[in-house]
């Protein structure tokens, strides 16, 4: 897979998606950003945000206009990745990730916003 993708993390949650997918970010100030959508570890909602989160990006499509906020969002200009699946005894039938990318020596999961927002929240 060669193009540009948004790396985003949230706490060890390392997940890249496609650049396309990606709308808006902003840096949230202290005391803004409760209106934000934050993902556990487990890409479980979190109640809160959690107080090291200060990036909001809103996604494109479906779930435009609603943040959700990041420990980290890094733009990956023209890179190839190589996309490895996840074996099938771990892949759930609603999960948004079937795939995933090494990404400066660290693995992140491979999805797209659209199954990834729509898994969090229906976890919800």
């Amino acid at each position: 897979m060669k193009g540009n993708f948004v790396l985003l993390r949230a706490g060890q949650l390392r997940l890249v998606v496609p650049q396309d997918d990606m709308g808006v970010a902003r840096y949230i100030d202290a005391g803004e950003g409760d209106d934000c959508f934050a993902l556990s570890d487990t890409m479980k909602l979190l109640p809160h945000r959690p107080p090291g989160r200060f990036i909001a990006a809103e996604f494109n499509g479906e779930h435009a206009g609603a943040p959700w906020c990041w420990d980290e969002l890094r733009v990956l200009i023209d890179v190839e990745l190589h996309a490895i699946p996840v074996p099938r005894a771990l892949v759930s039938g609603n999960t948004p990730v079937k795939a995933y990318v090494e990404v400066d020596g660290e693995l992140a999961f491979l999805c797209d916003a659209a199954s990834l927002c729509g898994y969090a929240l229906a976890e919800a």
